[in-house]
C-alpha cells in the first residue's frame, strides 16, 4: 500500500518571561482531575460540609513568538520546567513566610522583565543555532554513508547475480541494504531485519534483471475482509497458513479480480525454508515443509551454496492461479547451467629490458582456467585462452633480467574468489559432501598459481660470471628471493562493539576560608566559600590548583575598575569562574556590605596566586554590577547573585625575564594612543627620543600628571634644585617607597635635581605624598620650615583612598599665612592682649583665628568659681569681664568653631558628619552674646563634667592640639595657610609635644611678613 504518514509534530510553547504572580483558588474540576480515587475517598471521609478551598500561585506568562494579547495565567505545574526563571522571579520579588489572600498579585519591574527577555532570546537563538548545526552534520554523515555504501556495492557485487530456474523465472537474491520491505503500514510492527521477502517477476524473452525493474509493493491483506478458504474436512493443520507472518502472504501485487483473492492457498506455494546446515544426522523425509514460528536470520556469506530441492509436481487441474503455480517453481529452484568465467582485462606488462641475453627464445603455451562445474567443484578448462601468456616449464630458461625484474601481478598467487567473478560464485549451491562444504574455496590452488623451479643453464652461468667481473661485489651478489605469504581472509568485525568501562566521576571541588584585610591582619572580617565553579579551560589553570595550599584570603587593597584594562594586558583570558559567597548565616550581612561598597565605588580586588614563589595567576573579585569587569569578562548568569562576588581566574602570561627586558619600540607600544601631553622640553627631537628610549620617565609624567611649569623649574640650567620626598604612611613602607614615589624619583633624575644626604637646611622643595600629610609633622625640621624658612615650598603628589580624588596629583600646599587659636589661660590672664591680636589678625588678609567652644566655656567657668557666682548671672548684672570676646564672636572677628570632620568618600543620608557639623556651627549657631555664653558653658559641662578640675588644663591642651592638627590636614586650609599657631599664657607649664604646631604667647608672636611695622 503506502508508507505511514509522518505524525504532525505537536507545537512546543516556550515561556519567554513571567511578569506577574497571583494567589488563586484551585477549581474543583482541576482538583478532581489531579486526584486519584483513594485521595477523593479520604477527602470525603475527612469531613462533609467543610468546604475549604485550596489555593495556589498562578503565573502570568508571556509566550515566545506571540504578542501580549496571548498572555495567560498558568498554574505552577505548567511552568515547573522553568526553574531558573522562577528562581530569578522570586529572588527579584522577595520571599517570606507570610500568608496572602486570594487575589493578591505581585508584578515584576520593567527592568527585570527586559533583562529576562534579553537573556531568553540570547539562549534561545544559541540553542536553535546548535540544533541547526547538529542537523546539518547528521545529514552530511547520512549522505556520505549512503554514497560509501553505494560505492561498496558497485565495487563488490558488480552486477547483481541471478539464478535461472526451470520454470522460466528469475529470482534475484536481495542484498542486505535492498532486501528490507517498504511495507511500513503492516499491522504487526516487527523490525525490518525480520521482513526479508523475495520479489519475483514474470519471465520474458529479454529477461531484464530485477534491479532495473520498478519496485513492487506486497499486497496487504485487509483485516476487515476475511480470506475465503475451503471448508472441507480434508484440510489439515499442516496446510493452515499463519497470517501473522509476512512470508505467508502473497508474493505479488494485488489480484486483478476478486476471485483470485478468495482462492484457497495451496501448501505448495509456501516460501522456501532456509537451507539446512550440513550435519552427520540424516534429514527427515517430509513431503510437506513445516512453517517455522520465526524465520532464522539469513547468513550473509556469499560462498554458502543454496540447498538444491526437487520441485514438486503440480497437477494441472488443481484450481490454483497461474501466478501461484509459477511461485511454486520460483520458491523451489533447480541448479542453473554452468556459465563460463568472463575473460579478465589484459593488464599492462612491464617494458622489456634489452640485454645481451634477449636473443634467447622462449616458448609460450596456454594456461588452464578454472571453471565451475555443475557438481559444484572446480575444474580446469584448457581450451580457454589465458588472461596473460605464461612461459612453459620445459622450454623456459630464466635470465638475469627476468630474475631481477619485479614480479608481474598476474604471475603471483591468485585465489579463486579474486579470479572468478561470475554470477555462479555468488549463488548458493548445496555441496555434494561434507568435506566439500567445509573446505573454503580460497584453499584451492591451480597450476597457474604454482611457479616452476628454476633450471640450471650454462648461458646463465656465463652471464653471471661476466657481470660479476664488471660490477662491484655488492651489486653482483645474487638477490635473496622474497618469501610470499599466503593470503588469509580477515575475520569479520563484531556486530556489537564492547562498551568502554565507565569513567570515574570526578569529585566536586570546594574551598572555604576566612577573609582578612590590611587594617586588621589577625582578625577575620567574614568567612567565605566558593560556589558554582564552572568548567575550566582545557589545559588551563584551575581553582583547585591555585588555592590548594591556601586557607585564607588576604585582601590588601582595592583597585579602580578603570585600571583593569591596563593590568589585563599582561594576563591571559579567564580560565575558570566561581561565585564567592558567605559560608554561614553570620557572614551574610558583612559580605553584603562589602560587595555593595565595591559596586558603588566601582572597585575590584586582585588576589595573586604564587607557586614556588613565582606569580602564575590572579583571581579578580568584582561585583556583577561593576560595569567594566562585567563587560570585559561576561560572567555566567548563575554567578550574578546579590550579596556575592564573582571570582575570575586569569593566568599571568609575562615571565620575570620578560619583565626585565627593555625594547626600543615606537611610542604607541609603550603609551596608549589617547594619552597625550605637552612636551616638557624645548627641543622637540629630544622629547621624541625620550619617548622611545626612556619609557619609565614618560610613564611617570603621565601617571603623576607632573605639571610642565614645575618640570621646567626643577630642570632649569645654572641653578641647583634640591628636594626631599616624604612618603611615610602614604606610599609603600617606611624603608621602601611605593610605585608613585619611585616614579617621582625617575622624574627628578631626568631633571637632574639633587637630594641632600644629611643637611636638610639645603632643601628647596619638599614633595609630600597625599596619603602622608597626616604624618608630615614627623619630618625633621618641619616646624622650622613652616615658621622660619618661608622659601621652602611643599608639593603633594600621588593618590590615596583617604583623600578625595579632586585633591590628588601635584599641587602646592602651605604657601603662606596661618591660623591662630587660644588656650583658656591666655584669655583668662591677658584678655586685653588677646583682643588686640584678634583685631590685627582680622585686618591681615592671610591670617585667621578661632576659639573652641570648650575653651570659652572653661574661661567663664574659671571666672565664675573665682567670683563664686554663676557666669550667666554675672553677665546679666554686667559684671562679666569677657563681653568684648563675645562681641568679637558676634561680629565675625573670631570664629567659634571646631575643625570639620574628614570628608567621607561615601556619605549616606543618615550618616554625614560634615553636614551635622555645618548644621551645628552655621545653620543653628547661637545669636547674641548671652546665647553664645550659654552655649559654650553647656558644651563645657557636657564634655568636662566628669573630669576633675586639676585635669582640665592638660585635657584642653590636648583637645586644642588635635583640633588644630586636624585643621592643618584639611585640603581647603592646607592650600591657603602655612603656619598653625596656639597662643598660651606665659605662666603655663605645658609638657612639650611633637605635633608640628607653633606654641607661643601673645607678646612673642610675629607675623614675619612686615604687614604690621614693628614699634621701636
Amino acid at each position: 500500500m503506502g508508507k505511514h504518514k509522518k505524525k504532525e509534530e505537536e507545537e512546543v510553547y516556550h515561556v519567554e518571561v513571567i511578569t506577574k504572580a497571583r494567589v488563586a483558588i484551585v477549581s474543583s474540576d482541576e482538583e478532581d482531575s489531579n486526584e486519584d480515587e483513594t485521595t477523593k475517598k479520604k477527602r470525603k471521609k475527612k469531613g462533609k460540609g467543610k468546604a475549604k478551598a485550596d489555593i495556589r500561585w498562578e503565573y502570568y506568562v508571556k509566550w515566545a513568538g506571540y504578542d501580549s494579547d496571548s498572555n495567560s495565567w498558568e498554574p505552577g505545574e505548567n511552568v515547573a520546567g522553568c526553574q531558573r526563571l522562577l528562581h530569578s522571579f522570586w529572588e527579584h520579588i522577595g520571599t517570606d513566610n507570610a500568608d496572602y489572600y486570594v487575589g493578591y498579585e505581585v508584578t515584576a519591574s520593567d527592568k527585570w522583565i527586559k533583562r529576562e527577555k534579553k537573556y531568553f532570546h540570547r539562549e534561545f537563538n544559541e540553542a536553535q543555532e546548535n540544533l541547526r548545526v547538529q542537523r546539518d552534520k547528521e545529514m552530511r554523515e547520512r549522505s556520505k554513508k549512503a554514497k560509501d555504501e553505494e560505492k561498496e556495492k558497485v565495487s563488490f557485487n558488480g552486477g547483481r547475480p541471478t539464478v535461472q530456474s526451470t520454470v522460466g523465472l528469475q529470482i534475484q537474491i536481495p542484498d542486505r541494504s535492498l532486501s528490507e520491505s517498504d511495507e511500513d503500514s503492516s499491522d504487526d510492527d516487527e523490525p525490518l531485519m525480520r521482513k526479508r521477502k523475495l520479489k519475483a517477476v514474470e519471465s520474458s524473452d529479454d529477461a531484464i534483471p530485477l534491479i532495473r525493474l520498478p519496485a513492487r509493493k506486497l499486497m496487504k491483506t485487509n483485516d476487515s475482509t476475511p480470506v475465503v478458504t475451503d471448508p472441507g474436512p480434508k484440510e489439515s493443520k499442516e496446510t493452515a497458513v499463519d497470517e501473522a507472518h509476512d512470508w505467508a502472504k502473497s508474493l505479488f501485487s494485488e489480484p486483478s479480480s476478486p476471485a483470485s483473492t478468495k482462492s484457497p492457498v495451496d501448501p505448495a506455494a509456501r516460501p522456501l525454508p532456509p537451507p539446512p546446515w550440513p550435519s552427520s544426522r540424516p534429514s527427515s523425509a517430509k513431503t510437506t515443509p513445516t512453517i517455522p514460528s520465526k524465520l532464522p536470520p539469513r547468513d550473509n556469506n556469499s560462498y554458502i551454496k543454496v540447498a538444491e530441492m526437487a520441485p514438486e509436481k503440480v497437477a494441472s487441474g488443481s484450481g490454483i492461479s497461474i501466478k501461484q503455480r509459477l511461485a511454486q517453481g520460483a520458491l523451489a529452484p533447480t541448479r542453473p547451467k554452468a556459465i563460463p568465467l568472463p575473460t579478465p582485462k589484459l593488464k599492462p606488462s612491464l617494458p622489456p629490458v634489452k640485454t645481451a641475453l634477449m636473443n634467447l627464445s622462449f616458448k609460450k603455451k596456454t594456461v588452464s582456467t578454472p571453471v565451475l562445474s555443475a557438481s559444484g567443484s572446480f575444474a580446469m578448462d584448457n581450451n580457454r585462452s589465458p588472461t596473460m601468456p605464461q612461459p612453459a616449464v620445459g622450454d623456459c630458461e630464466p635470465t638475469l633480467a627476468a630474475l631481477n625484474a619485479p614480479l608481474s601481478p598476474v604471475s603471483q598467487d591468485m585465489h579463486i574468489p579474486q579470479v572468478a567473478a561470475s554470477p555462479q560464485d555468488y549463488t548458493m549451491h548445496e555441496p555434494q559432501d561434507g568435506s566439500a562444504y567445509h573446505t573454503p574455496p580460497w584453499s584451492v590452488t591451480t597450476e597457474r598459481t604454482q611457479r616452476p623451479p628454476p633450471i640450471a643453464n650454462p648461458s646463465m652461468a656465463m652471464a653471471d660470471r661476466f657481470l660479476s667481473s664488471i660490477m662491484p661485489p655488492a651489486l653482483a651478489a645474487p638477490l635473496t628471493p622474497t618469501v610470499e605469504e599466503p593470503f588469509e581472509p580477515q575475520p569479520p568485525q563484531p556486530l556489537v562493539s564492547r562498551r568502554p568501562p565507565p569513567q570515574q566521576i570526578p569529585k566536586k571541588w570546594s574551598w572555604s576560608g576566612s577573609v582578612f584585610t590590611e587594617a586588621k591582619p589577625s582578625e577575620p572580617v567574614f568567612n567565605v566559600t566558593f560556589y558554582d565553579v564552572t568548567e575550566h579551560m582545557q589545559g588551563g589553570m584551575r581553582f583547585s590548583v591555585a588555592l590548594s595550599s591556601m586557607n585564607r584570603l588576604d585582601f590588601t587593597s582595592f583597585h579602580d575598575a578603570v585600571d583593569l584594562d591596563s593590568i589585563l594586558l599582561a594576563c591571559d583570558g579567564v580560565h575558570q569562574f566561581a561565585r564567592l559567597g558567605p559560608k554561614g548565616n553570620d557572614d551574610v550581612e558583612p559580605l553584603q556590605i562589602f560587595s555593595t561598597y565595591m559596586a558603588k565605588m566601582q572597585k575590584v580586588i586582585f588576589f595573586p596566586i604564587s607557586l614556588d614563589n613565582i606569580t602564575v595567576a590572579h583571581i579578580i573579585f568584582f561585583h556583577h554590577n561593576t560595569a567594566i569587569p562585567a563587560r570585559r569578562f561576561r560572567p555566567p548568569f548563575e554567578l550574578q547573585r546579590t550579596g556575592s562576588l564573582v571570582a575570575a581566574l586569569v593566568p599571568w602570561t609575562l615571565t620575570s625575564a620578560q619583565l626585565q627586558k627593555h625594547y626600543r619600540k615606537p611610542p604607541n607600544a609603550y603609551l596608549p594612543a589617547n594619552i597625550d601631553m605637552k612636551a616638557t622640553m624645548t627641543d622637540k627631537a629630544r622629547w621624541e627620543r625620550t619617548i622611545r628610549t626612556k619609557a619609565a620617565y614618560q610613564h611617570a609624567l603621565r601617571i603623576l600628571k607632573f605639571p610642565q611649569w614645575l618640570h621646567k623649574y626643577m630642570s632649569e640650567e645654572g641653578r641647583e634644585r634640591t628636594y626631599w620626598v616624604w612618603w611615610e604612611g602614604g606610599d609603600g613602607t617606611k624603608k621602601k617607597p611605593g610605585v608613585e614615589t619611585q616614579l617621582l624619583h625617575t622624574i627628578m633624575d631626568q631633571c637632574r635635581a639633587k637630594k641632600p644626604r644629611n643637611n636638610l637646611a639645603e632643601i628647596r622643595i619638599v614633595f609630600v605624598h597625599v596619603g602622608a600629610i597626616k604624618t608630615l609633622y614627623k619630618l625633621p625640621g618641619f616646624l622650622d620650615f613652616c615658621s622660619v624658612s618661608s622659601h621652602i615650598q611643599f608639593y603633594t603628589y600621588g593618590t590615596h583612598h583617604t583623600v578625595p580624588p579632586p585633591y590628588w596629583g601635584v599641587r602646592e600646599i602651605y604657601p603662606c599665612g596661618g591660623i591662630v587659636s587660644f588656650t583658656p589661660r591666655a584669655i583668662f590672664d591677658d584678655p586685653i592682649g588677646v583682643l588686640h591680636r584678634i583685631g590685627q589678625i582680622q585686618s591681615h588678609p592671610l591670617w585667621e583665628c578661632y576659639i573652641l567652644p570648650t575653651t570659652l566655656g572653661m574661661v567663664a567657668k574659671l571666672y565664675g568659681q573665682k567670683a563664686n557666682e554663676d557666669p550667666l548671672a554675672l553677665f546679666d548684672r554686667g559684671l562679666f569681664p569677657y563681653v568684648g570676646l563675645l562681641n568679637a564672636i558676634e561680629n565675625g572677628e573670631l570664629a567659634l568653631v571646631t575643625s570639620p570632620p574628614a570628608q567621607e568618600l561615601s556619605p549616606t543620608q543618615n550618616n554625614n558628619p560634615r553636614q551635622d557639623w555645618l548644621n551645628k556651627y552655621w545653620i543653628y549657631r547661637p545669636h547674641g552674646p548671652r546665647s553664645i555664653l550659654q552655649s559654650t558653658v553647656d558644651t563645657f559641662n557636657f564634655k568636662y563634667g566628669d573630669i576633675q578640675q586639676g585635669e582640665w588644663i592638660p585635657k584642653i591642651h590636648s583637645d586644642i592640639s588635635k583640633d588644630l592638627a586636624s585643621m592643618r590636614c584639611q585640603p581647603v586650609f592646607m592650600g591657603q595657610y602655612r603656619r598653625y599657631v596656639v597662643f598660651e599664657s606665659p605662666t603655663e607649664r605645658r609638657v612639650p609635644v611633637q605635633d608640628g604646631l607653633e606654641w607661643t604667647t601673645v607678646t612673642k608672636f610675629d607675623f614675619k611678613d612686615d604687614f604690621f611695622p614693628k614699634q621701636e
